[in-house]
């Protein structure tokens, strides 16, 4: 089915489950500060997960909202290096958002 090499540890079987029950899935490398590049595979929040996220947001709980998008659409990667890479977790977790689109949209003032 898919011509991307897959990580070490995931199969066809495993991405499909996860466009299932996510929808988009992507997998992105990161090019760290030391020149290594990692993988991970992400998917774009669910409504569920949007709402939990939202909830702790809101409630300025940012590392509840932060870990919400971790466990949840952070399918596959070594998630310990965001322990000594702010700037990987945050990459990371911006493109977790950026799965999610404008659609195109008409206004007029009233």
């Amino acid at each position: 089915m898919s011509k991307i090499k897959l990580p070490e540890g995931v199969t066809e079987a495993n991405i499909n489950a996860w466009k299932e029950k996510f929808g988009k899935v992507k997998i992105i490398t990161c090019k760290c500060e030391n020149g290594k590049s990692v993988e991970f595979i992400i998917a774009q929040p669910t409504r569920e997960i949007l709402d939990a996220w939202a909830h702790h947001h809101n409630n300025d709980n940012i590392a509840k909202a932060r870990q919400v998008l971790e466990s949840n659409c952070i399918l596959h990667g070594d998630k310990t290096l965001f322990e000594k890479d702010v700037n990987l977790q945050s990459t990371v977790l911006k493109k977790v958002q950026e799965m999610l689109t404008n659609l195109e949209v008409e206004e007029k003032e009233l």
